[in-house]
């Protein structure tokens, strides 16, 4: 029986008053106690304040309380009393009826061994995970007081939720929506005030809703680190200005440290989960969208990336998400978004390869998934009655038939990076035969794909659908790629290089344009400013150059070459470019040098007769420029050698989810 102090309260049991949790003071053991595996520890001492207390972090010689609204002990607790969170990150997440019918078992393809077993796979399985749980390692303490401090953080999850409204006024995402961030943040801020006021997690029925399946994921290591890695990125976004930034509870002094904590949080969480061999829908949007949050910060050839795409591609395969095979324990709109995640993960691997000129990890031959359907958040999440409705308003192919759903989106990425793979398939093949007739060939799949499309993603100027314009610069882009090719190998295509290369620029800049006017120039507008339209405009710059000299040479030119139209285009092109292409940490060097060329191509060309320095951008009043973004003029520098040393056709633009 449970003393009473002097105060006449009960006394409550030592590891309860050593964590300072509200102990229920039943005996012989309290219940707190037997939730935490406590029950040998749980002891009513009758002095208790005879003993020496100390924190876990002034027993390893720090000699100073954390300042962290929780405790290590509290930390431990919330991991333990929380049944989806692990000891480590992500475990077998089980509830008060059982085990969670929304974690994926590791895909086996037809070769696998295990194949030889089929028969006893079910038994198999359950006797190899209840190995592994027993032969789990003890919790390391430092680990405890990392999490320590990231959970702390968790009291800023209204600035969060601000942040991230602003984002999704500009772009709502593929893979993690509005209303799944809205309700993660609610359920996660719940979890973590309940923790905090020693209060336990209600259960919740099995019902397949949203909300259920919240519940789950919410209080994991991989959730957090997505929320942190979606705030990060939305810092990418919002206007410098923007009032949030402001806010004296924001972490940090400003945006800049805001993205500091973010990349470190986001980071660890998904250090959490590698510990724990964890496998699982949310860390696989996690780490996509750490990879999206490290190309903001530091740019597509960071090494970095390249690694964490891989492990996306080891998620994506594991969790089974490149077959047809259909979850049908998963609701609908998890089983939607798991087509949306193997599509950006897709498009991820091609475009990331394209940039750094390697070989794709994710090949079309070896994935046999759906294309996710076409339709927006609201309805993705809706109730049956109403979600079937809109499924019945869908054409045979998965379409919109009205066109307005941003579902669009990730079916537009699928079909132009299928391209994109044949593309690349080519440029590493070393088989010269053939090569015009396979280019034309992919060339003419592209051309049927295009006719087969819904009548609101077939180009024109009056088309204002945003996935019409963003899908034919897509495949401008994939004829640049090919014609570029050719050339190179073979020396033919050169004039239809330069005409893909303008129709390029010149979409480009009407797309700026009625952004402009309209009042607001996306965030991916301004990439594709940088990633698809540099590479066009070095091309047609270098090619200004050349007819230039050799016009002022008395060698014939070939009179198509609109030489006015394209000094006009690139002097435009230029001043968007850095008009909008803001001072990221990322692959702004890169493209202020390609703005610098483009810059030097139009003073040589403008000035033909002028042999001073000053026509390279080396006199006084641009000599702090040259020295930023052209390195040190010499009189006789060779532009042309320059030109060749930069790597133009490789730009692509990096994927954002």
């Amino acid at each position: 029986m449970a003393a009473y102090r002097r105060n006449g309260m009960l006394s409550s049991c030592e590891p309860c008053r050593i964590s300072k949790l509200r102990c229920d003071h039943s005996t012989p053991v309290c219940n707190r106690c037997t939730a935490r595996r406590r029950a040998d520890q749980c002891i009513y001492h009758p002095a208790p304040l005879t003993k020496n207390r100390t924190t876990s972090a002034q027993a390893k010689g720090r000699g100073k309380p954390s300042a962290n609204p929780l405790s290590s002990h509290e930390v431990l607790d919330w991991v333990l009393l929380t049944p989806s969170v692990s000891r480590h990150g992500i475990g077998p997440q089980t509830t008060a009826r059982g085990t969670d019918s929304f974690s994926r078992p590791r895909f086996l393809g037809p070769t696998s061994h295990f194949e030889y077993f089929h028969g006893n796979t079910l038994s198999l399985g359950a006797h190899i995970g209840s190995f592994c749980e027993s032969a789990a390692e003890t919790l390391d303490t430092k680990q405890v007081e990392i999490g320590a401090q990231i959970l702390s953080l968790l009291d800023r999850l209204h600035i969060f939720a601000q942040v991230l409204e602003r984002r999704f006024a500009i772009y709502k995402g593929w893979i993690f929506g509005p209303q799944i961030t809205r309700e993660t943040l609610q359920t996660l801020t719940i979890s973590y005030h309940e923790a905090i006021q020693g209060a336990s997690t209600e259960d919740r029925h099995a019902a397949m809703n949203l909300q259920e399946y919240i519940s789950i994921i919410a209080p994991r290591w991989d959730t957090i680190g997505l929320i942190f890695a979606l705030v990060g990125t939305a810092t990418y976004h919002i206007h410098s200005e923007d009032a949030v930034f402001r806010w004296d509870e924001l972490p940090g002094r400003d945006k800049r440290e805001l993205r500091t904590i973010t990349i470190a949080v986001s980071d660890m969480c998904l250090q959490f989960c590698s510990s724990a061999s964890a496998m699982s829908d949310p860390l696989c949007w996690a780490t996509m969208q750490h990879i999206s949050f490290m190309l903001e910060m530091h740019g597509s050839t960071d090494h970095r990336i390249w690694q964490r795409l891989g492990d996306v591609t080891t998620l994506v395969f594991a969790l089974g998400l490149h077959q047809r095979e259909v979850d049908g324990r998963a609701p609908f709109f998890l089983s939607e978004i798991r087509k949306r995640t193997m599509v950006a993960a897709y498009s991820m691997d091609k475009e990331l390869a394209t940039f750094l000129g390697l070989p794709p990890r994710i090949c079309r031959r070896y994935c046999n998934s759906h294309m996710p359907l076409d339709i927006d958040w609201d309805d993705l999440l809706a109730d049956a009655a109403a979600r079937d409705a809109v499924v019945q308003r869908l054409d045979a192919n998965g379409w919109d038939r009205q066109g307005g759903s941003e579902g669009a989106k990730p079916r537009v990425s699928m079909l132009s990076n299928i391209y994109r793979e044949m593309i690349l398939e080519l440029s590493f093949s070393h088989e010269m035969d053939n090569l015009r007739h396979k280019i034309e060939e992919i060339r003419h799949e592209s051309n049927q794909m295009r006719l087969g499309l819904p009548h609101f993603l077939r180009w024109s100027f009056e088309n204002e659908h945003p996935s019409a314009a963003s899908l034919h610069l897509e495949f401008l882009y994939q004829d640049f790629l090919l014609y570029q090719m050719l050339m190179e190998r073979t020396g033919d295509g050169f004039n239809r290089l330069i005409d893909k290369s303008r129709e390029i620029l010149v979409l480009l800049l009407d797309i700026v344009s009625k952004q402009t006017r309209a009042g607001n120039v996306s965030h991916f507008t301004i990439f594709d400013l940088c990633y698809i339209g540099l590479p066009a405009a070095g091309v047609l710059s270098k090619e200004l150059l050349r007819h230039s000299q050799e016009s002022a040479g008395g060698l014939p030119r070939e009179s198509t070459f609109a030489r006015s139209e394209i000094i006009q285009r690139l002097s435009v092109f230029a001043a968007q470019l850095e008009t909008f292409f803001p001072s990221r940490e990322g692959d702004y060097d890169t493209c202020m040098k390609g703005l610098a060329f483009i810059r030097q191509v139009l003073d040589i060309v403008l000035a033909p007769n002028t042999t001073d320095s000053s026509v390279l951008g080396c006199d006084s009043t641009r000599e702090k420029e040259s020295d930023l973004l052209a390195g040190p003029c010499t009189d006789d520098i060779d532009l042309l050698a320059l030109m060749e040393d930069f790597d133009w056709e490789q730009e692509m633009r990096p994927f954002s989810s």
